[in-house]
C-alpha cells in the first residue's frame, strides 16, 4: 500500500485539482456545481426499489397515509444519499 502511495504522489506532484479531477472545467465552482447537477437523478434511482416493493409486498393494506410516509421516506432517504455524495465529492477539490 505504501508503494502505491508513493506512486501516486510522485505522479501527482505539481498537479492541481484541475488537473486530477476536472480537466474539463477551469473553476471548481463550475465543477461543483455540474457534480451536484449530474448526482441527484443517480440518488432518487438508487432507492426505487424501496419506493416500489413495500407497497407490492403488503398489497391487501394499502392506504393513503401508507403510501404516503413511504414516499416520504423515499424522498428523505434519496435526499440524504444525494448530500452525502455531492458534499464528499465536492470536498476533493481543494482550489
Amino acid at each position: 500500500m505504501s508503494t502505491l502511495s508513493k506512486c501516486f504522489y510522485e505522479v501527482s506532484a505539481g498537479k492541481t485539482c484541475r488537473d486530477l479531477w476536472h480537466p474539463e472545467f477551469t473553476h471548481c465552482r463550475s465543477y461543483i456545481f455540474d457534480l451536484w447537477k449530474r448526482i441527484i437523478p443517480g440518488s432518487f434511482k438508487l432507492y426505487l426499489p424501496l419506493l416500489i416493493l413495500p407497497p407490492l409486498v403488503k398489497l391487501d393494506g394499502w392506504s393513503k397515509s401508507y403510501l404516503i410516509n413511504n414516499f416520504i421516506d423515499y424522498v428523505k432517504l434519496s435526499l440524504a444519499t444525494y448530500v452525502q455524495a455531492a458534499l464528499s465529492l465536492t470536498f476533493q477539490c481543494t482550489c
